[in-house]
């Protein structure tokens, strides 16, 4: 015990000096120097920069079976021994989207001319250029000299990485708008499939409550009932198989649309569960047990409300996440959809009506006015006491308040009718 004590104050004392900092040894004040930008730091994980692109000239297919060509001017390290395959791959996102091979063919390093002919369409955007050089890969002569220069090319680094700077540019003017008018016609169509099928749903159930179809006798025809909502479901969940596929039948479209994808999920999803909805309340009015078939590929689950309101939302986040032009208000909704299906209350402007006066479901009506938007004669003021003076009578030139409505740009809300 005494000897272990009688050691420590020694070792304390010999660690002090390894602890100061010589004061010839201080870092200069100032910013740290730091590496060119080639694409990633210089030496990231052992080695630099061995491709470059000096000039990058993008080519538009003159014909619809025509493949898109990039055409590139490309630098390669000296390093690189002649003969070596460096494999190129295209990224949108972090997404590999196209990948070809370039052979460094002779002993000239600058300004090396590469026609890459796409073998895909591929949708607008910038794209980088990732490079790989895989040992297994190369001939034997190659490996010999790669695995010679271990300093170049570090055995733990392999394949050796890299992102060649700067990005190609893919598409034109005319491309863009191309693929952004096909993105929204994309998702329209299948959004506005799913609003059109629960439609049908919502008026065959209306009809049942009213004791018009699904019932006899003042009772719900239990098998009619049955097989209609099987069917329903069926339709569905082929409407939601075909949103899921998607990704596979427009590769370039869903890459650039992800976040739109996502909801038109859950719009899948909402749509299925407001139908289970709607059939439960029809179980409910007639007694009868509720009949909930299992169906493939038909998926009901989602947390959050469904209803007009928020289906309505969703739809019109999907258009503006897909860029689609602004609709006018007379062209919301399905004709022939229920009154509390999606665009089916209000979708038609009145008769002699502007555009731009149609019907908003969105719009408050006057008897749904928020507190804090106006308030009925007599209900006091904003700090609650009830013998508060009646608010002023609003002026001729005053019949429309100042608050626009949510997701209507420009509309704004009007002023509740004195009771």
């Amino acid at each position: 015990m005494s000897r272990r004590l009688a050691i420590l104050p020694c070792f304390v004392f010999a660690s002090l000096p390894a602890l100061a900092q010589d004061p010839e040894e201080e870092k200069p004040e100032g910013p740290e120097e730091k590496p060119k930008d080639e694409g990633r730091p210089g030496n990231f994980e052992g080695y630099d920069a061995y491709f470059e692109i000096r000039d990058v000239k993008y080519v538009r297919p003159k014909g619809s079976a025509d493949p898109q060509t990039i055409e590139l001017k490309v630098n390669v390290s000296p390093h690189v021994p002649r003969g070596t395959k460096i494999h190129l791959g295209l990224e949108l996102f972090g997404l590999p989207v196209e990948e070809t091979d370039y052979v460094l063919k002779d002993e000239n390093r600058t300004d090396l001319p590469f026609t890459w002919k796409l073998t895909k369409r591929i949708a607008t955007g910038e794209y980088m250029v990732r490079t790989h050089i895989h040992l297994d890969k190369q001939t034997p002569a190659v490996q010999r000299l790669i695995k010679q220069n271990a300093k170049v090319f570090p055995p733990k680094s392999e394949p050796w990485s890299w992102y060649a700077k700067p990005p190609i540019k893919v598409g034109s003017k005319d491309e863009e708008a191309q693929e952004a008018s096909a993105l929204c016609e994309a998702y329209t169509e299948l959004m506005d499939k799913l609003i059109e099928h629960l439609g049908q749903l919502l008026e065959k159930l209306e009809a049942a409550k009213k004791g018009e179809e699904l019932v006899k006798d003042g009772t719900l025809d239990k098998d009619a009932f049955e097989k209609y909502v099987l069917e329903w479901r069926k339709g569905q969940a082929a409407i939601q198989k075909e949103i899921r596929a998607l990704p596979i039948k427009q590769e370039a479209l869903f890459l650039k649309s992800q976040s739109a994808f996502a909801n038109l999920q859950e719009l899948g999803k909402m749509v299925a569960k407001r139908g289970v909805q709607e059939q439960k309340v029809v179980s409910d009015k007639y007694k009868v047990a509720f009949y909930n078939p299992g169906v493939q590929d038909f998926g009901g689950r989602y947390q959050y409300k469904c209803d007009k309101e928020a289906l309505n939302k969703k739809y019109q986040n999907i258009r503006t996440l897909v860029g689609c032009p602004e609709e006018p208000a007379e062209g919301e909704g399905d004709p022939g959809a229920s009154p509390d299906s999606p665009g089916g209350e209000g979708a038609k402007a009145e008769e002699g009506a502007k555009p731009d006066e149609a019907a908003k479901p969105e719009e408050a009506k006057p008897d749904e006015a928020k507190p804090e938007d106006a308030k009925p004669e007599g209900e006091g003021d904003r700090g609650g006491s009830p013998n508060a003076p009646p608010p002023e009578e609003p002026k001729p030139d005053e019949g429309k308040a100042g608050k626009k409505s949510p997701g209507k740009k420009g509309a704004d809300k009007k002023a509740p009718k004195k009771k």
